[in-house]
């Protein structure tokens, strides 16, 4: 999608388990030039059949990949409040 989208696949996977070990994923302009964002899946349901995240998105140059990180325990806990409500 850009020059710095993820690519090999050795890569790939690398980010792939530090995802599932943190609990949420991270894109650094690799969708779009410009933005980067952090997300947090939410469990999936059995009977749902497709798997949702929720995410935050901002500008480089409004916001540092260090203050986005920041927000990803609030993302998380975020995430699990909707899964919570979505399983009542």
């Amino acid at each position: 999608m850009t020059p710095r989208t993820v690519t090999d696949p050795d890569r790939l996977r690398a980010e792939l388990a530090q995802v599932r070990e943190r609990g949420w994923a991270e894109v650094e302009e690799e969708n779009e030039i410009g933005v980067r964002s952090i997300a947090a899946a939410l469990p999936d349901a059995p009977d749902r059949g497709r798997s949702l995240a929720v995410s935050l998105a901002a500008t480089v140059i409004l916001t540092g990949a260090g203050q986005l990180r920041a927000l990803a325990s609030e993302l998380r806990d975020c995430v699990a409040e909707i899964a919570a409500r979505v399983s009542a």
